[in-house]
């Protein structure tokens, strides 16, 4: 692995975007170039346009330019109504869904589950319908890229069992989204991170 060295001040950034007893150094640069990945076109577009060096920092910022100006902490376990709304960014266990909207999340936490559970758990922690391979018909949706095929749900229902799976398999998950036809102002985030353990 190609070593590199960082002044104290980026390292002491870059701490701060650490998960405890979790991440190293590499896991948490990762975890920013993710969090670039998973800007939109025009957000991508205006980060690199205006010659901004892609930091965590610098990155929310030009997205929060291009979105939302200000993203309200919201509170995972009683959140406002999510019909409406558009994911901006998301990770799960440190992982992020292919596409960003609620049901590929919601996915992405049910594969989780799947790959981490014993199969007579896995029905119990997930709570939504789903099969391994390719399933049509009654609202299922194949995701291709995780073999499994998930029921569709409204964005309510699909945040609902994610926290719950997220809380079940001990592993953070954040969404940043924005609701649709609002002004740039009104962004919500969601976050649950478990408590730390020794």
């Amino acid at each position: 692995m190609p070593a590199i060295e960082i002044a104290p001040e980026t390292f002491r950034r870059l701490k701060t975007f650490a998960e405890p007893l979790v991440d190293d150094s590499d896991s948490v640069i990762r975890k920013i170039l993710d969090r670039l990945d998973a800007c939109e076109g025009k957000q991508k577009l205006a980060i690199f346009a205006a010659g901004i060096q892609p930091t965590a920092t610098s990155v929310r910022t030009a997205v929060r330019k291009t979105g939302p100006t200000s993203f309200a902490i919201i509170d995972a376990a009683s959140p406002p109504d999510l019909t409406g709304t558009k994911v901006l960014a998301a990770t799960f266990a440190n992982g992020r869904p292919s596409r960003l909207n609620w049901n590929q999340l919601l996915a992405h936490a049910v594969y989780r589950a799947i790959s981490s559970c014993k199969p007579d758990e896995v029905h119990r922690i997930v709570g939504v319908q789903f099969e391994k391979g390719k399933k049509s018909g009654r609202g299922f949706q194949h995701f291709a890229d995780l073999g499994i095929s998930v029921q569709g749900q409204d964005a309510n229902t699909a945040w609902k069992n994610i926290l719950h799976i997220a809380q079940k398999l001990g592993c953070a998950v954040e969404v940043e989204f924005e609701w649709r036809g609002r002004p740039f102002e009104d962004g919500g985030r969601l976050e649950w991170v478990p408590p730390e353990t020794y």
